[in-house]
């Protein structure tokens, strides 16, 4: 593992998450466009983490006291990807999304030394909660519904105050249904195609009229690198600008994978009206150059060769 060298490593970019889903994809970006001058900060410190010709930095966002080497970069954008995302297990623990979240973001942003000029926080659309009118814009109000997004939301809060104060442009990136290869079984995309390739039915817990804004995660990582090009501040919703209808979603899946097995759906009549979303995309098109490209379909088909290399893999092992 290479040592990050302060002297070598001018106007670093520092990123948190890289090694999670969406990182590994703005690293691929990155790498591909020549950019080199990364530091990713990592809990472990095992050479796989991290891609050949980035550095690696370790530390843990929930423990301030292993951030202190920070101080000795010379950090130019800070982009924060990490965070506690919500499952099963996890949902209804308002103490650990606050501490993962919340106090994660507070204890990054007081260890960043005095050369950073550009902060991006990766923030989430369901901060909006239940939407009052469609699509639903960044003026649109804030009324959270789960700890996640009022962890989110709070962390907004607090780097709106704390930025201007160190004279530190924020960029505030609101991402819609993130999809794509990498993406954790802990969502309806990836539980509908494990379940189709396992040759088991897939349960659709609410009404097929549902819709969501899925944004491919390769559109995402092109965000976030236009975002840190550009340097302007401000509040971006990053998504597909389209409703996604749930049903129609599972059907895409199951005749790409030309599966004969039938969905199971179970969650007709929880709401009286389906709950649907989509986002506007316009200030993210006009200020950072960002435009998805990637057609549903398209990552669809990404997501599924994906699994079915992940799937291989493990079998040979």
């Amino acid at each position: 593992m290479r040592k990050v060298s302060p002297e070598k490593n001018k106007g670093l970019i520092l990123i948190t998450g890289g090694t999670g889903f969406i990182g590994k994809h703005l690293l691929n970006q990155l790498a591909a466009s020549g950019r080199r001058s990364i530091c990713v900060l990592t809990r472990q410190h095992r050479q796989q983490e991290c891609y050949e010709g980035f550095s690696c930095v370790k530390g843990d966002l929930t423990k301030p006291e292993t951030l202190k080497s920070l101080s000795k970069l010379n950090i130019h954008t800070a982009i924060h990807l990490a965070a506690l995302i919500p499952n099963q297990e996890n949902r209804n623990n308002a103490q650990e999304h606050m501490r993962q979240n919340l106090e994660g973001t507070i204890n990054l942003f007081l260890a960043l030394p005095p050369t950073v000029k550009h902060f991006i926080f990766m923030s989430t659309a369901d901060v909006y909660g239940t939407p009052a009118k469609l699509p639903v814009s960044e003026s649109h109000p804030t009324k959270p519904i789960s700890y996640y997004a009022v962890s989110k939301l709070a962390s907004e809060h607090f780097l709106r105050a704390a930025c201007p104060k160190r004279n530190i442009t924020l960029t505030i990136l609101r991402l819609s249904h993130v999809y794509g290869p990498g993406e954790p079984v802990i969502k309806a995309i990836p539980t509908f195609i494990s379940s189709f390739l396992g040759g088991k039915a897939p349960t659709l817990y609410s009404s097929p009229k549902e819709a969501r804004d899925y944004v491919y995660v390769g559109d995402v990582a092109t965000a976030i690198r236009l975002a840190a090009e550009s340097e302007k501040g401000g509040i971006y919703n990053i998504a597909s600008g389209k409703p996604h209808r749930i049903g129609k979603v599972m059907a895409e899946i199951r005749a790409q994978i030309k599966s004969p097995i039938n969905p199971a759906i179970t969650g007709q009549g929880k709401r009286q009206k389906p709950l649907v979303l989509y986002f506007s995309i316009s200030a993210a098109k006009r200020k950072l150059g960002y435009e998805p490209k990637t057609p549903f379909a398209k990552g669809i088909s990404h997501e599924i060769e994906w699994f079915k290399n992940a799937n291989k893999a493990h079998n040979l092992r």
